[in-house]
């Protein structure tokens, strides 16, 4: 706890499983939609929906969204606005920030010129 406030944060494997969701989505060998709909069953909605956006894959983390029937009028304008940022660096360090994860912000900066 931080400040009396739990910090929660995807574990590794979660991550890991929504890569290879979007690798498959790539490849169409599989039905990347169906995969991610049987996860929402089994993970929350708000920890599958921040290891989406730290992909940094925006059409993944849209996708997660719908399947995890979020409001439209919550994450659509979200997104829309990340996808304006230009610099590779702010887009991360932006979802970083908005997701509290600072030691991946910080990471994502040190990594910039």
């Amino acid at each position: 706890k931080q400040n009396d406030v739990e910090v929660v944060t995807p574990p590794t494997w979660l991550k890991v499983m929504i890569i290879y969701i979007g690798e498959k989505k790539e490849k169409k060998k599989l039905s990347s939609q169906d995969i991610l709909e049987y996860v929402c069953w089994l993970v929350d909605a708000n920890a599958i929906y921040e290891a989406a956006l730290l992909t940094y894959d925006l059409q993944l983390a849209a996708m997660t969204a719908r399947c995890t029937q979020m409001d439209p009028k919550e994450y659509i304008p979200y997104l829309e606005s990340l996808k304006e940022i230009k610099d590779v660096i702010e887009f991360r360090r932006k979802i970083c920030v908005d997701l509290k994860r600072f030691d991946i912000a910080v990471k994502e900066l040190s990594q910039g010129n």
